[in-house]
């Protein structure tokens, strides 16, 4: 499940569903913080600006703003581990990366969690 590219990371803040900062273990002493995105995961928006030339609708930030609820409850201050890619950031130069955390002793995919809740933009446009 691990790569060589995976570390440890602390949750810091959620900035909402797919986007969050971290406390990055890189190994040998050597810590960071760092802004990253959930790689193929689009949560909806958590606020009303525009995007693509029209607002984000009411419904898209409701669902939006329980994404991140439900971020912070489960990851807020909790350990994860994160695996990054080789070219490594997004359109918005954050860390692009595929992030575990730890439920009942077992790992459990993020993005994976967030698609079956019904919180990706792509297989769910609102």
């Amino acid at each position: 499940m691990f790569s060589p590219y995976c570390y440890n990371a602390v949750i810091m803040r959620v900035l909402d569903g797919d986007s969050m900062v971290v406390y990055v273990d890189r190994g040998c002493k050597d810590y960071s913080t760092k802004t990253l995105r959930i790689k193929d995961l689009d949560t909806p928006e958590t606020t009303r600006r525009w995007r693509h030339g029209k607002k984000v609708s009411v419904a898209e930030v409701t669902a939006g703003k329980a994404a991140k609820k439900l971020a912070m409850e489960l990851l807020q201050g909790q350990c994860v581990r994160i695996q990054t890619y080789k070219d490594p950031t997004g359109k918005y130069g954050r860390l692009l990366v595929d992030m575990w955390y730890k439920k009942d002793g077992e790992w459990i995919d993020w993005a994976s969690m967030m698609k079956a809740q019904g919180f990706d933009r792509n297989n769910n446009p609102l």
